[in-house]
């Protein structure tokens, strides 16, 4: 065989090498990408689907909390009067509601009053005899244990799936005590479902499991709800992909399937790309395959014979250490040079992404926080000691109690060194365990898993690990730690570590409502000692606020009532400011730019901290708005007049005044005329007009007589 025509085979093959190559690669990973954003793209419409649906149960829900929370159905629960029923809960009001029943029920859990109206024809209809028997088996629809609680949720009934919502009849004040309960619900059927699809732009289908276990779909169907899997795609052809999403009743049981049905667009633009790829990398490969066969023809195809012999053994060893030979002084040579300098880089590129790799491995597999395993990691090891039969195996699943709250309060500084501290205890905790896994699966959630763990030293773990969190409490003067735990231990080797981590996963949270309360409280105790270290310069000024805000609210004929959510605000109004860096807060001057906005942001900071502690949540509006000024020109809503709540317009003039008349850092403080008459100044502007007035002309002379 002559030299060009194994030239002219080994340049053919190579070509055909690589341009396979690169079509297999990137068959794989386009189709997979396309086909994962094909998936992404079905669960955002599963989503939207689902959110639709919430926001139909949230809208009944507060429905149910407009009537509970009234004085006359407050009185009606008492006292049942015809009027009522004719004229507040008329068969009109459930067609504009479009809600199908309503049920009262008394403290004592007796039914008062039903009525139940069809939304198309507008005639009553009897409410159905399974929901008062259901509720009369399951009071847990009936109960609350305070005058704001709610439950909504679906209820799956022999007649078809029910939106229902549960609020406690109290006063318009939503205050108690409570006198019984109010349900409205409406039926999840056909109309409602197509007015669904109408709203979302999707094509919506939603049985119940036991009619999808009759249709086509249902095997591949059950594989994933068998994985615990609430959102999931399966591709019904080439050309039609269907879209599932889990719907759980009010018990947290899965009873209804909501399927959306989508065209593969996207799947099918993969396989159009994917020709159109496969049709270039053969132009091109043809291309430079007559090129190079050319320049061989016409110039170099003896002495190259020899390189492309050498550089195929390179090739063929992967030893990039070697180096081509080529005699003279001419291209040839510097093409021998230039490959042997091409090898050298390649060398190094290879070492380097050896090192790469190793990196990315270990930034994959670890949590560059607490330097833990990270989910990915712990999935991982989930998978190994199934396929490994491992039994018995503990499984512990830890939560750090309201990070979100100290995220807010005190920055995420704080929540990361938190998030640290935690994993610190539980590192050391489990450090003598033989094999044991620790994974930071992400957020405030934390894993260990324990081979040869039975139930007895999983719980001893537990408790050593508690005991480890309170002495480092009792210990220490940082943020107070707590966290929920649950459990599992795997003695089975047949069941699936899922289902373990589900259920440790259950406890856990479970444990977590428990504790809820009592981590708040430490989070408050800390939030309040982080804002008397802020304040140290400013001692004495809630209390002179409160007298204020008192006196002015007695002024002007306000009721006794709110005269404690008054001094609440005087001494929180500032809670936000336990977020703004020292630097700013006190800063010896004026602040400018950017520590401007990082100041006003503490209103908002304050607002999100008073909802998180139920303490502070009655005045969590009030401290958002405590800087709207009178013209609009205030933050950070820029409201203006009336539109301000008028405990924030009280308390800019009480918190203005005393600013003025006492010491600053930047500034001494400014005589008693003097700053009334700088109150007068920005009455109209800053402050509430009338309210300068009553302070000026009957709160100060009285406070300043006292004072």
């Amino acid at each position: 065989m002559k030299l060009r025509l194994k030239t002219a085979l080994l340049i053919g093959l190579v070509i055909f090498c690589v341009i396979s190559t690169f079509y297999l690669f990137s068959h794989l990973i386009l189709l997979t990408s396309f086909a994962k954003l094909e998936e992404t793209y079905v669960q955002q419409n599963l989503l939207r689907a689902v959110n639709a649906l919430d926001n139909e149960i949230s809208f009944i829900n507060s429905t149910a909390g407009d009537y509970a929370g009234w004085d006359k159905t407050y009185e009606f629960i008492q006292n049942p009067n015809p009027q009522y029923i004719k004229t507040d809960i008329a068969a009109s009001a459930f067609v504009q509601l479009r809600i199908n029943y309503m049920l009262f029920y008394n403290s004592t859990g007796r039914l008062v009053f039903a009525r139940g109206v069809d939304i198309k024809s507008g005639r009553e209809i009897p409410p159905p005899a399974s929901l008062i028997n259901h509720l009369a088996q399951n009071p847990f629809l009936l109960q609350h244990d305070s005058p704001r609680s709610s439950k909504k949720a679906l209820l799956l009934l022999p007649e078809g799936p029910l939106l229902l919502a549960s609020r406690p009849i109290v006063t318009s004040e939503f205050k108690g005590p409570v006198r019984g309960t109010l349900l409205m619900a409406r039926w999840l059927d056909a109309p409602k479902v197509n007015e669904l699809a109408e709203k979302t732009r999707l094509s919506l289908n939603i049985n119940t499991l036991a009619d999808f276990s009759r249709s086509p779909q249902e095997p591949a169907v059950q594989e994933h709800l068998a994985a615990g899997q609430s959102l999931f795609s399966q591709p019904l052809s080439e050309h039609e992909l269907a879209g599932y999403a889990v719907l759980k009743d009010i018990y947290n049981h899965p009873v209804l399937l909501l399927q959306v049905l989508m065209p593969r667009g996207i799947y099918q633009q993969g396989k159009q790309t994917l020709a159109y790829f496969l049709l270039g990398l053969l132009a091109l490969g043809l291309a430079f395959y007559l090129l190079a066969m050319l320049f061989l023809e016409k110039i170099i195809l003896s002495r190259l014979t020899g390189l492309s012999t050498a550089v195929n053994s390179i090739g063929l060893t992967g030893d990039l250490t070697t180096r081509v030979k080529a005699p003279g002084k001419d291209e040839i040579s510097d093409l021998a040079d230039k490959i042997n300098e091409m090898l050298a880089a390649l060398e190094l590129s290879r070492n380097k992404l050896r090192a790469s790799n190793e990196q990315y491995r270990y930034l994959s597999m670890y949590d560059t926080l607490t330097g833990l395993c990270n989910r990915a990691c712990f999935n991982q090891e989930m998978q190994r000691l199934e396929k490994e039969q491992c039994i018995p195996l503990g499984l512990i699943v830890c939560d750090v109690n309201n990070l979100k709250t100290v995220n807010d309060s005190l920055g995420h500084d704080a929540g990361d060194k938190l998030l640290q501290t935690i994993a610190g205890i539980i590192s050391n905790t489990f450090s003598s365990w033989p094999g044991c896994i620790i994974s930071r699966l992400g957020g405030d959630e934390f894993a260990v898993l324990l081979p040869g763990a039975d139930r007895v030293a999983v719980q001893a773990a537990i408790r050593q690990l508690e005991e480890n969190v309170a002495t480092h409490n009792n210990t220490s003067s940082e943020l107070p730690l707590s966290i929920s735990c649950g459990f599992a231990v795997r003695h089975d080797s047949t069941r699936r570590l899922t289902d373990i981590y589900k259920e440790a996963d259950d406890m856990m949270y479970r444990q977590k409502l428990r504790q809820k309360q009592n981590a708040t409280c430490a989070i408050f105790q800390a939030v309040n000692r982080a804002l008397e270290e802020k304040d140290f310069l400013r001692h004495g000024h809630a209390e002179r606020l409160q007298e204020m805000l008192i006196k002015m609210a007695a002024a002007i004929g306000l009721p006794n009532h709110i005269f404690d959510n008054l001094r609440l605000l005087a001494r929180y109004h500032d809670i936000g400011k336990v977020g703004v860096p020292d630097s700013i807060l006190f800063k010896p001057g004026p602040l400018v730019g950017s520590e401007l906005a990082e100041m006003q942001r503490h209103c908002e900071i304050g607002y999100r901290i008073a909802q998180a502690i139920p303490e502070l949540t009655p005045i969590a509006d009030w401290i958002l708005k405590h800087h709207e000024w009178w013209n609009g020109q205030g933050y950070p809503l820029g409201l203006k007049e009336e539109e301000i709540p008028l405990p924030c317009r009280m308390l800019a003039i009480a918190d203005a005044y005393d600013a003025m008349t006492n010491p600053r850092p930047y500034r001494p403080a400014m005589p008693p005329q003097r700053a009334a008459a700088e109150l007068q100044r920005c009455a109209g502007t800053q402050f509430d007009p009338e309210l300068v007035r009553v302070f000026i002309n009957t709160i100060l002379p009285e406070f300043h007589r006292t004072c």
